[in-house]
């Protein structure tokens, strides 16, 4: 019996001197199902090039094939098998130097749903490590994204935090000191949650994946990337007519802020969005809340307003489907779904 399949990594970039890249995905967890290897399974497939943070993630990391319109794994730990949530990436790629952030509900999580981190290194992905319970608490982390090679922000229960991806340290968008006074340890060396016999036994194809929990699932759940057997929806790139400018800056906090556009090129980019409101002068802060719900930006429009969305929604089912918890936040009642 062969007990590894034969993988094909794909690069972004091979030299060193590449440029960071910077990539984040919003939206909805996807089922990945752990099912026992056999000698019988389906071929291994993965694109030449994975042209998302969803694909590294899903082909790459995991290395889950996409079989009858499911993602799914091979183990040989009857431990793990089952289905599981994941999803979310956040993509750093500065040629061989790589890393992920993602979202997922493996076993040890500290609460419904953590955040995990894998690194690449000499040529290969290396096993997804739960950042530690100075990172994930006993709600539901969401949403991460990098701001910059050394800051991610993420949801923890709906508070937006701020990780310093340098020292791993913790702040609430809102302080100015650390959350936690002990320093956390380095993640380089972090099993915490997940039992290392356990981690080893994982996924056949490669020693590189996490043990896996049964976790609440989303409230919907998106349709996955489809390669092959299904076309992929077309990611369009239509940018809007100024450039994003960091969250951080201008006091906007979570919200991510474009420059002037019209509503037809802002759906051209996402499509369907939650619009929360048209302001002349936003107390920005009062956002911070329904980061938990998607990914906010922000643009002026022709009458010089900020129009603010959430974005990240896999259509306007989905959308549709956070609406009635974003309205029952104070001061954003008349939120409503445009696009399609």
């Amino acid at each position: 019996m062969k007990y590894f399949l034969p993988l094909l990594f794909s690069m972004y970039a091979l030299s060193s001197k590449a440029a960071l890249f910077l990539h984040n995905e919003y939206g909805y967890l996807q089922d990945i199902t752990f099912e026992m290897y056999s000698d019988d399974i389906p071929e291994y497939k993965m694109p030449e090039i994975s042209k998302s943070a969803e694909e590294v993630l899903m082909f790459e990391v995991m290395h889950a094939n996409w079989t009858d319109k499911r993602w799914v794994a091979y183990t040989m730990n009857e431990k793990l098998l089952g289905t599981y949530k994941i999803g979310q990436p956040a993509l750093m790629d500065n040629g061989d130097n790589k890393k992920i952030f993602f979202i997922a509900s493996f076993p040890g999580t500290a609460g419904g749903t953590d955040l995990y981190m894998a690194e690449y290194k000499n040529g290969a992905w290396n096993k997804p490590k739960n950042l530690g319970k100075n990172v994930n608490t006993e709600k539901n982390e969401a949403n991460p994204g990098l701001l910059n090679e050394h800051t991610l922000t993420y949801s923890s229960g709906g508070i937006i935090k701020k990780l310093d991806l340098r020292t791993f340290e913790v702040v609430e968008l809102s302080a100015s000191t650390p959350a936690a006074e002990k320093k956390p340890e380095p993640v380089v060396n972090s099993t915490v949650n997940t039992p290392v016999t356990a981690v080893n036994n994982a996924i056949v194809v490669k020693e590189s994946s996490p043990v896996i929990a049964e976790k609440p699932a989303p409230m919907v759940a998106p349709a996955p990337v489809v390669v092959k057997e299904t076309p992929a929806p077309s990611k369009v790139t239509t940018p809007v007519s100024a450039p994003v400018v960091s969250a951080t800056n201008n006091n906007t906090g979570v919200v991510n802020m474009l420059g002037t556009a019209t509503r037809d090129q802002m759906l051209a980019k996402y499509h369907t969005a939650i619009q929360l409101g048209a302001f002349s002068a936003p107390k920005w802060e009062s956002f911070a809340p329904l980061a938990a719900y998607g990914k906010l930006v922000s643009y002026k429009n022709e009458k010089n307003m900020y129009v603010v969305w959430l974005t990240g929604y896999a259509g306007r089912t989905a959308a549709e489907a956070v609406l009635p918890q974003v309205k029952a936040v104070p001061g954003f009642e008349n939120a409503y779904v445009t696009g399609k």
